[in-house]
Formats: structure tokens, C-alpha cells, sequence
């Protein structure tokens, strides 16, 4: 595998990823990562014609300079700001100023060192610096506003000064807003409308899993459902202090009280919360920290250090890139295993040629496969990854046979990993049939995605083999199957 080629490949997928991401962005749209973007997509698509033996290294070294080193600095960002860190936060935006030279990231410092200040007790000085901006017309600046209205807990000022300052497109696009929007009909008492703007940007929070979290910690706030914003707590928000956890749950047990002399709950209400209930439940099946709860992904760790084993014996037996070692190893020949030498179907998935090869394929293994192996369980998990491995040497085999093919020799572990995207996808079909979320939906979409870059890059890199993983993907879709998702 050309580690110049693949470089081109990721570089041109992320940047082309990013561009449309700033596209999608809304009021947040990011001036400079969008000329970021584009200036590495022009760079790696010129590349690839007019000096395509470096256009992967060139296009990586701008890659990484322009767009991976930001995002690294906006994740650290988004976490400072669900831990409630603000002091860090607007140090990190900061920084995100010099990168970053053609956004307004000013009225961003100083939201965040106004509620630095709130947090200290400075509500004065707070004040002072957020009032600045009431009269700036910019998102970053209306932002700025909508925080200081909340600072001085002016909630029916902010829901006035809304009305008249800012449009229905902007509360569309710019969440921030909404979500205070939401908040200080919370505060006023105006459930109705509350629940009624939030089920018309309910699409909207959706894009956003941060600010819709907080727009379902507002909801069963104000509808004093305290169980589920416990729930919420504990898995979505477990970040949030202890400060503002125990601030929203008191707010939410008088709420209860409240509701509990009225008229109780309408259709309408209680269509939502079970909708919120539903997502709360069954989207931490596909989270990271689900994955983590679940311990560790044993069969996983296993698989690579087989894969690992099996590398380190071919470099000292003469090199993984030798094909007579690999050959002795297991290597698939199709004409062979046709013969009688069925054993290859299994060895050759656990060997590479080259280190990039390896590293490749365990980087996708570690990725994909704690999930899988938590949904399906060790020892489906296990029979699944090694049938993939079998059906996508099998496809390989049986094309040859047909005379479609002619491949001399054949390792790998892609075909089993593409059996994981199989599985993937047939457990995330499987929930949005029957449990019908949107975290379920999503997924599905990914795995489509993948699946359709893989079918690209197969098609233009004469190094791979579609058949391989086409076979493993079509097997480890059919075997989640036989094997039963979550029974």
C-alpha cells in the first residue's frame, strides 16, 4: 500500500468533510476553516496532477497544520466547556484567535471570561464586560447578549429583546440562542411555548447532540420530570457540576410539585417525553462511555495481538513484504485453497504486507470493534470477526474459479473489518426498525458512508481488493443475523 496514495485519500476525504461541515454550520459558519479547507482540498487536488509521488505528503503537512491541529484545540475546547471551565475555555479561544485570523472570536473571549467572573463571584464586572456588546449586530455578539441577560437572571428582558432583535432564521441557526430562548420561557413559566419551540428546532438541537442535551435538561426541568433528568445527568450531562446538577434537579422537584395540583399531562407532552425517554435510553448504546462501562473489549485486544504476533514472526522470518515468507505463512493463492488448502482461508487474514498495512488495519479494528463486541457479546463477536475474515477470502476464491479474477496472492485483515461495518450496519438497521431513534439512524448513515468511500477507494487503488471486502462486508452483515443482535 503507497502510504503517499492513502495519505491523498485521507487528506482529501477530511478536507472535503470540512468544507461541508462549515457549509452546514449555519450562524457559526467558520470564514476561516472554510478558506482552511478549501486551500488543502486545491492543494491535494492539484497534487494529484501535476506532482502526484508527493501530493499525499504535501497535502498531509497543510492537513495538519491547518485543520487537525484546530480541531484538536475547538475538542478541548468543548470539553473546558462541559466540565463548566470557563477561565480555561477563554484562554483556549485565546489561542483560537491567532489560528483562526478571519473570525470574530473576540466577543467569544469575553463571554467566556464574563462567566469566568460569574463563577468567582464577580457578577458586576461581568456585567460590565458583556453590556458592550448590546448594541454590535454580529452572532458572536447577540450570544454575548443573550448571556447577559442570563447573568442578571433577566429572562423576560431577554425574551423581549429576542422578538425584536433577532429573526426566526437566526434562532434556526444560531443555537446558542435558542437555547436561551428555551431557558427563559422556562423561568417565565411559559411551558406551552417552550414546548412548542422546541419541537420546532427539535431537527435543529438534533444536529448539535451538546446544545440538544441542554435543551432536554430545560424541558424535564421545567416539566418537573426528575427521574429523567437524573438520567440525563448521569449519562449525557455527567459532566456538569455538582453545583448545577443539584440547581436544575431543586428546580425540577418544585416544578413536580407545581404540576402535580394542575390539570396533569397532555398528549402532546407526553408524546415528547417518551420520544426523550426513548433517545436518553437507547443513544448510549452507541456512545464511547457505553462502550467504556461495558469493560474492556477483550476479543478485541485479542485479534491484534494474534495480527501483531503474526507481523513480528514474518519480519523475522525474512520480511513481511516477502512473498515467499507470506506464502509460508498463510498467504491466500486462490488456485491453492481451491485445491485443499482451506487453512489459508483463516491465516491469511491475520498477516500484512508492510507496516503500514498493519497499522491501518488495527487502527480501523480499534475503532470498530468494542462496539461490535459489546453488542454481539465475546464469543459471537469472535465467530463473527473470524467468518468475515473466511467469507471475504471465499468471494475472492469463488471469482477466481469464475475466471473474474486474478489474484496470485492475498493477506489482510480488511475483509474481517469490513465484516465489523457489516455488522455495524445490520445492528444499527435492526434498532432503527424497532426502536426507531435518531442516534440509531445516524449510525446507519455512517456505516453507509464508510461503505461507500471503501467501494471509491477500492476502485482507484490497484493495491486492494474490492471482492475481499465486498465478501467480508455481505458476511458480516448476514452472520449478525444468524448470530442474533442483543438476545
Amino acid at each position: 500500500m503507497d502510504p503517499n496514495h492513502l495519505l491523498l485519500w485521507i487528506v482529501g476525504i477530511s478536507s472535503a468533510s470540512a468544507l461541508l461541515q462549515v457549509v452546514r454550520a449555519g450562524v457559526y459558519r467558520s470564514k476561516t476553516r472554510a478558506v482552511f479547507s478549501a486551500f488543502v482540498l486545491a492543494v491535494a487536488g492539484a497534487g494529484w496532477f501535476a506532482f502526484p509521488a508527493v501530493a499525499g505528503y504535501v497535502a498531509g503537512g497543510c492537513w495538519c497544520v491547518l485543520l487537525l491541529v484546530p480541531s484538536l484545540i475547538f475538542r478541548r475546547l468543548n470539553k473546558l466547556i462541559a466540565r463548566e471551565d470557563y477561565k480555561g475555555a477563554a484562554s483556549v479561544v485565546r489561542w483560537l484567535k491567532c489560528l483562526y485570523p478571519f473570525d470574530d472570536f473576540r466577543a467569544l473571549v469575553d463571554t467566556y471570561t464574563a462567566l469566568a467572573l460569574v463563577k468567582d463571584g464577580s457578577r458586576d464586572r461581568a456585567v460590565e464586560i458583556l453590556d458592550r456588546y448590546q448594541h454590535v449586530n454580529t452572532p458572536a455578539a447577540k450570544a454575548a447578549v443573550a448571556q447577559l441577560y442570563k447573568v442578571q437572571g433577566r429572562w423576560q428582558d431577554y425574551l423581549t429583546w429576542a422578538d425584536e432583535n433577532v429573526t426566526s432564521q437566526e434562532f434556526e441557526r444560531n443555537p446558542a440562542l435558542s437555547l436561551q430562548q428555551l431557558l427563559s420561557l422556562g423561568e417565565t413559566g411559559q411551558l406551552e411555548l417552550l414546548l412548542a419551540r422546541y419541537e420546532a428546532l427539535e431537527t435543529r438541537f438534533h444536529q448539535i447532540p451538546s446544545y440538544r442535551n441542554m435543551a432536554w435538561a430545560y424541558i424535564l426541568t421545567y416539566f418537573g420530570k426528575i427521574e429523567l433528568l437524573r438520567r440525563l445527568f448521569d449519562g449525557h450531562l455527567s459532566t456538569i457540576s455538582p453545583q448545577t446538577r443539584e440547581c436544575y434537579l431543586a428546580k425540577a422537584r418544585a416544578a413536580e410539585s407545581e404540576r402535580a395540583a394542575g390539570p396533569g399531562e397532555t398528549a402532546q407532552e407526553a408524546a415528547l417525553f417518551a420520544r426523550i425517554e426513548n433517545e436518553i435510553a437507547h443513544e448510549g448504546r452507541y456512545s464511547g462511555s457505553a462502550v467504556a462501562a461495558a469493560g474492556r473489549p477483550v476479543v478485541t485486544y485479542v485479534i491484534i495481538a494474534a495480527n501483531v504476533i503474526a507481523f513480528a514472526a514474518e519480519t523475522l522470518c525474512g520480511g513481511s513484504t516477502n512473498p515467499d515468507v507470506a506464502v509460508s505463512f498463510g498467504a491466500l493463492l486462490p488456485s491453492e485453497a481451491a485445491g485443499g488448502g482451506w487453512w489459508r482461508l483463516v491465516a491469511a487474514s491475520f498477516l500484512h504486507f508492510g507496516i503500514l498495512h498493519l497499522m491501518m488495519n488495527m487502527l480501523a479494528l480499534l475503532a470498530l470493534g468494542p462496539f461490535v463486541e459489546r453488542i454481539l457479546l465475546r464469543w459471537r463477536y469472535g465467530a463473527l470477526y473470524l467468518g468475515a475474515g473466511i467469507g471475504s477470502m471465499g468471494a475472492v476464491i469463488l471469482m477466481r474459479q469464475f475466471g473474474l479474477l486474478n489474484y496470485d496472492m492475498l493477506v489482510g485483515a480488511s475483509g474481517s473489518i469490513m465484516g465489523l461495518v457489516g455488522a455495524t450496519a445490520a445492528i444499527a438497521l435492526r434498532d432503527s426498525r424497532i426502536l426507531k431513534t435518531r442516534a440509531s439512524a445516524s449510525l446507519l448513515r455512517k456505516a453507509a458512508f464508510i461503505i461507500g468511500l471503501q467501494i471509491i477507494f477500492d476502485a482507484s487503488t490497484p493495491q486492494v481488493s474490492m471482492t475481499a471486502h465486498l465478501g467480508g462486508l455481505l458476511s458480516g452483515f448476514l452472520l449478525v443475523q444468524l448470530l442474533g443482535i442483543g438476545r
